[in-house]
């Protein structure tokens, strides 16, 4: 495949990038079908399978074209393996829960036989899916597919038609996510090679109260001319919408497979790794310290358990504090911030952070989350000398832990200079002292813990 085969006179700039890189692509892999399905077999450790579905790559897809063409849906996911092969999909993990394959089938002369087969290629922070059609003679790639992600989640999903002589035409959606992590805009760019600009909508998109979308087109564009705005558009054939509510990229696990997964995750890793990135995303200036919440209310509540303990983390700023004096509780209390807060740990059955906690108190043997015993809270002089509800100091102090290590490994430092880690709750109990001083080995938070001593005295 060469560049010889194709006229690019009128093309778009973007077009002509695109047809390079993938036909780059197609150069490596066209030729590597059965290097490719050698590999997916001996990696893949377990299979799933769903039936209907019409968008490309089925229930696991990348695309969301299911938000905004009708008709189109992911289709369903099977229970068990159905008889006789009676599925349309089947997606092939790896050890790491990672989709190596995904086969496509299809029905003609009333015998099932594989029409597609999807393979994904990780690199970092990259997918590349190359999609074979298996004519009786010889796979023939025909789609490469390219995928970003940031933390975790999807922010572009770009497809390619492609020949052996010609790129034909390229397709891309962008998403952006809100603070919380959830899906609110989706924009679907579409070139062809005659297309000056690419024809481009962009959508809003809004959610009723059980979570389903409705989209608002803010702008329809084609070769760099404004068409439409401002029209509504229903969602397309997943009405129901078939990602979970924290819209995590494909392949979306089941709740409970989810849980069964987390078992065997170690609490304080867990938490270190799902901080690191929280904090190195943080842009603000002036940032001077790090609040880490541990916090229970009897209106908390996790399968069934109340009072049950949260973890989330915020930042405060020189500005959001008005350069307070140094020793003030409008610089150091928790009140007085802005508390704009990412939860890490929250009082939700589907929050996959709870379920590590409480995997973990029952490995500790922690037992009677949320009690705690009136006799043991107060001295004679009613000074608190309790440990919070059973399950809370625990946490307090795996936090604390969590804390120390990303000061000793300089990840708040590197991005903030030396700066306190601050782990509290509401009240400023006896043990918040305790827990942000294993919290700051080196002295971070040596002003905090002389202005809580004094009692915020400024």
């Amino acid at each position: 495949m060469t560049d010889s085969t194709q006229d690019y006179s009128g093309a778009s700039s973007y077009f002509v990038e695109a047809a390079k890189r993938y036909k780059k692509l197609y150069i490596d892999y066209h030729n590597r079908f059965d290097e490719l399905a050698a590999l997916a077999e001996r990696q893949t450790v377990r299979s799933e399978y769903s039936k209907g579905g019409n968008l490309t790559g089925g229930y696991y897809s990348h695309s969301r074209g299911d938000l905004y063409v009708g008709n189109c849906s992911r289709g369903r996911l099977c229970k068990t393996r159905p008889k006789k092969d009676e599925f349309d999909y089947k997606y092939d993990f790896d050890a790491d829960d990672r989709l190596l394959c995904t086969t496509y089938m299809t029905c003609r002369d009333k015998k099932r036989r594989i029409s597609d087969k999807l393979f994904f290629v990780y690199r970092s922070d990259e997918i590349i899916t190359l999609a074979f059609d298996l004519p009786p003679e010889q796979p023939q790639l025909d789609w490469v597919c390219h995928t970003k992600l940031a933390n975790g989640k999807i922010v572009s999903y770009e497809s390619a038609r492609m020949t052996a002589d010609r790129f034909h035409y390229a397709e891309k959606e962008e998403f952006g996510y809100s603070a919380e992590g959830l899906l609110t805009t989706l924009k679907r760019i579409v070139y062809y090679e005659e297309f000056v600009g690419g024809e481009t909508k962009t959508f809003i998109l809004n959610r009723d109260s059980e979570g389903k979308f409705s989209m608002y087109a803010a702008e329809n564009v084609l070769n760099g001319i404004v068409k439409n705005t401002g029209f509504i558009y229903t969602v397309g054939g997943s009405k129901t919408y078939a990602y979970d509510g924290n819209d995590k990229p494909c392949p979306v696990r089941g709740k409970e497979k989810a849980r069964k997964k987390m078992t065997g995750i170690d609490l304080e890793d867990y938490l270190f790794q799902k901080t690191v990135p929280i904090i190195e995303g943080w842009d603000e200036q002036g940032v001077y310290a790090i609040s880490f919440l541990v916090y229970s209310n009897e209106a908390y509540e996790y399968n069934g358990v109340s009072n049950v303990t949260e973890f989330s983390v915020s930042c405060n700023t020189e500005d959001d504090c008005s350069h307070a004096p140094p020793l003030s509780e409008e610089r150091w209390n928790f009140a007085f911030w802005r508390q704009d807060m990412t939860g890490i740990i929250s009082a939700d059955d589907d929050d996959e952070g709870m379920s590590v906690l409480f995997h973990w108190y029952k490995k500790h043997g922690i037992k009677k989350i949320g009690y705690e015993d009136p006799g043991t809270m107060y001295n004679e002089g009613m000074k608190y000398i309790g440990k919070g509800p059973a399950g809370y100091y625990e946490l307090l102090m795996a936090v604390s832990n969590v804390a120390r290590r990303l000061q000793l490994e300089g990840v708040v430092e590197k991005r903030f200079g030396k700066i306190p880690i601050i782990v509290h709750d509401l009240e400023y109990a006896w043990y918040v002292r305790d827990a942000t001083e294993n919290a700051n080995p080196n002295g971070e938070a040596d002003l905090f813990l002389q202005a809580h001593k004094d009692g915020f005295p400024d």
